[in-house]
């Protein structure tokens, strides 16, 4: 290794490390950058600093010379996000020259080189593929790939638009095993800025082959020849972008407000260029499409419960077309109502290959052998889910499920951050209710019956792999261990909040993997979960109950004076009315709750106390359903302050309820919680404590929720504890929260 010390614009010095890297053929180098934060670091050629840098104009940056070395500087911040699957890496690299043939694409045009990267192959070269993501400027943006040994690629991006933040480019690029030391060049093409700029100058190319650094290094060459833009491509820079322009479109489904069982209805979904109003006498519900590219087909999917597809018709439609102006496109899908009760039609919009929505509309009617001779409104629902260039790169599991009666039914989208969905389904044999019952029935004979933590593992690890037989496909199954290594910071899209996926085993019981290892965590996609949270002074509280006797807690008063150190203030005098005042009011960041909690079939309950009032008949308890009326439903509104994080550090309230709609979980999060945390089931006190404790350091000191939550769950599990997986969170998977005085 050879460290080649340069100085930078404020007279410190970088110690450039480079290595070797086999893999790379000789053509990779990694970049190393030790000392103070310097605008840009050294650049990977940095042995041929005699040969002219012209990034000073092609930046804005400033160039200083210092005894014969030139310096680029720039901004601090990088402006884009760059990340990569399949194994594969991706680094940021200093500014270095443009090769002609990269010029040559703009004869006549000034660029600007935002960002330079380099992919680094695994250490067995397969398929992946790359994603640079980058706020969308008013000037146009475009990705020129050199691979060794290849013509430049001009990628245009997808531009994505979400509500009160700038547009962003989303580039893609897919990797095939000879790609390593491909350099990915963002460029920025604004003419009546750079107008005025100096022309860049031109160089001749560099050697194909340069001399090899210390130890065998050697810097990444160019790539060879020279690709004109096609017709379209060389209108880019008086364009805003390349990508094809989002037009407004809405969508809109309407049903039948009330059915009778077994009777046949259909649900109309239309889609249109200008807002659609309800067909008469019906449920109705619509919602516009964010991101719609036109012409660019859609894809239409129902999903339902108490309703049955008509045997024979569709389910889902895969080509729809866009609509043209004026046009109103039509589909209808024919069902079947079941048993009396409510019945539920959520229609999934998609475009092109990705597995989130661009939009669901959700209609809830009634089922009743005796329909009202004037049916009152039925519920209907419509949310947008605009989709989040963050993600980019980031593996997801959607689930999505059907029920009719005793039968029920999933459908799985896995995408390992490469933009190739794969599709899976699967249709368990037993009814969700005896399932879930029997299954958690089990855990908690485990957690009682086991007599050591070893025992529970070994019981928890075999209902693990009984989990996943029952409910997963085994190709999804095969795949997810084929890519156990890229699914680290798994997120599951889903509304299904029954299921404990993160149990779900994935291993030989003697060696178990859990989908709780990677991270996993939950987003529902029928609610806003911001990536910025707050907790601020003064709106962080607590509710930590004394109990006594069988109840007891030794490590609750801990857990209170540690989320003292949050700032956080305790709820008093901590009943049931102080605690639905607090919710009704808002006005707070973070709630915790440590203690006891309940899960059964009279639904799910906080403890308050161990000794019952005088003359009650059960311990005082605040009930789920009483938190529907405290902290009620509220339309999801991504322009809205961020919700709160909330904490149930108690058992089995991360579970939604097997007897209504009134779980912990759902209701939070349908309430507006920006994040929430609980268990679900059983975990010792102890353990609690060390969860709290360890979740709120790795938040404070910058990691996601996730990532907090993954940090707890090791420790637990590192310190013999077999309650780790009890926990789950659902918030958006790159959320973070600031803690501020």
């Amino acid at each position: 290794m050879a460290a080649v010390p340069c100085e930078d614009a404020y007279g410190s010095t970088l110690v450039r490390q480079v290595r070797g890297n086999r893999r790379q053929q000789g053509r990779g180098a990694r970049i190393v950058h030790r000392g103070r934060s310097a605008p840009f670091r050294v650049a990977s050629a940095c042995v041929s600093m005699a040969l002219p840098i012209l990034f000073g104009s092609l930046l804005g940056a400033d160039r200083a010379v210092r005894g014969g070395t030139a310096v680029v500087t720039g901004p601090a911040e990088p402006l884009a996000d760059a990340s990569a699957s399949g194994g594969w890496r991706v680094e940021r690299i200093p500014p270095e020259p443009l090769p002609p043939e990269v010029l040559d694409l703009f004869p006549d045009v000034p660029v600007r080189l935002a960002e330079a990267f380099v992919l680094l192959s695994p250490a067995a070269p397969g398929p992946g593929s790359a994603t640079v993501a980058a706020p969308f400027p008013d000037s146009s943006l475009v990705l020129v790939v050199l691979r060794p040994g290849g013509t430049p690629e001009l990628v245009s991006a997808q531009i994505d638009h979400g509500f009160g933040e700038p547009a962003v480019g989303v580039f893609r690029i897919r990797l095939g095993k000879h790609d390593g030391g491909t350099r990915l060049l963002l460029l920025a093409i604004r003419p009546e800025v750079l107008a005025e700029a100096p022309a860049p100058e031109r160089m001749a190319p560099l050697p194909a082959a340069p001399a090899p650094l210390p130890d065998g290094a050697a810097v990444i060459p160019p790539p060879n020849g020279a690709t004109r833009p096609s017709p379209e491509v060389a209108t880019l820079p008086r364009t805003r972008s390349a990508s094809p322009p989002h037009v407004p479109a809405w969508v809109a489904a309407d049903m039948p407000s009330v059915l009778r069982p077994e009777a046949r209805a259909t649900v109309t979904v239309r889609i249109s260029r200008t807002e659609l109003t309800a067909l008469s006498d019906s449920a109705h519900a619509v919602r516009p499409l964010l991101a719609a590219v036109p012409g660019e087909p859609l894809r239409l999917k129902l999903h339902r419960r108490n309703l049955q597809v008509v045997p024979g018709t569709p389910d889902r439609f895969d080509d729809v077309p866009f609509p043209e102006e004026a046009e109103v496109v039509e589909r209808a899908f024919e069902v079947i109502a079941g048993g009396p009760g409510p019945a539920e039609a959520t229609v999934v919009v998609k475009q092109g290959t990705s597995v989130y929505s661009l939009a669901e509309v959700t209609l809830v009617v009634e089922v009743t052998a005796a329909p009202p001779a004037d049916p009152p409104p039925a519920e209907a629902d419509a949310w947008t889910t605009a989709p989040d260039p963050r993600m980019a790169g980031t593996p997801v599991l959607r689930i999505d499920e059907d029920v009719f009666g005793d039968s029920w039914r999933f459908e799985f989208d896995l995408e390992l951050g490469d933009g190739l969905p794969r599709h899976y389904e699967s249709a368990p044999a037993m009814s969700k209710a005896a399932f879930l019952d029997a299954l958690f029935a089990r855990i908690d004979e485990s957690w009682r019956d086991a007599g050591s933590a070893d025992g529970f593992a070994s019981r928890l690890a075999q209902l693990g792999t009984e989990l996943a037989d029952a409910l997963l496909p085994a190709d999804l199954v095969a795949d997810l261990t084929g890519a156990w290594e890229q699914i680290d910071g798994l997120a599951l899209l889903s509304t299904e909040a029954s299921v404990p996926w993160e149990l779900a085993q994935l291993g030989e019981p003697s060696a178990p993997r859990y989908l709780g290892e990677t991270g996993l965590g939950r987003w529902a996609y029928s609610v806003v979960h911001p990536h910025r949270l707050r907790a601020r002074a003064g709106r962080c509280r607590y509710l930590c109950p004394s109990y006594t006797g069988e109840l007891a807690l030794t490590q609750t008063a801990r857990e209170a004076e540690f989320l003292s150190t949050l700032g956080a203030s305790a709820i008093e005098p901590g009943d049931a009315a102080s605690l639905s005042s607090l919710l009704r009011a808002g006005g707070f960041d973070l709630l915790h709750f440590g203690g006891h909690g309940a899960s059964d079939a009279e639904g799910q309950r906080l403890l308050l106390a161990a000794v019952a009032e005088a003359g009650a008949a059960a311990l005082p308890a605040y009930s789920a359903s009483s938190l529907t009326a405290d902290f009620p439903r509220r339309r999801p509104d991504p322009t809205a302050e961020p919700g709160p994080v909330v904490v149930l550090n108690a058992c089995g309230l991360a579970q939604g309820a097997r007897t209504g709609a009134d779980a912990f979980a759902s209701a939070f999060l349908a309430g507006g919680a920006g994040a929430f945390v609980g268990c679900m089931w059983s975990v010792g006190d102890r353990p609690a404590l060390a969860f709290a404790e360890t979740f709120y350091s790795a938040l404070r000191s910058g990691k996601t929720v996730c990532e907090a939550v993954k940090a707890a769950r090791q420790k637990a599990r590192a310190e013999g504890d077999a309650s780790w997986l009890a926990y789950t969170a659902y918030a958006h998977p790159l959320a973070t929260v600031e803690f501020s005085p």
